[in-house]
């Protein structure tokens, strides 16, 4: 069995893991609705935390933008935390 290849298909499109010897392809939320989801919860309780959780996914994804020019930190996100 083959590991599963993670295909980046931008910003505006879902992230896919696509098995190519089983030929499954499994979607995985895109980093923004994840991150919405967690606002006011254990690991995003408040905006500090949204900025250094942000910040390391950064480090591991040259394709992000800086948070300044996303949601994460909109008052929309935080009206219900």
């Amino acid at each position: 069995m083959t590991d599963p290849v993670i295909v980046d298909a931008g910003p505006a499109l879902n992230f896919f893991s696509i098995n190519k010897e089983l030929g499954e392809v499994t979607v995985l939320a895109e980093h923004q609705i994840v991150l919405e989801r967690g606002v006011g919860r254990r690991y995003l309780p408040d905006r500090k935390a949204m900025r250094r959780i942000y910040a390391q996914l950064r480090e591991c994804d040259d394709g992000l933008v800086d948070i300044t020019q996303t949601d994460p930190l909109s008052k929309r996100i935080w009206a219900n935390a």
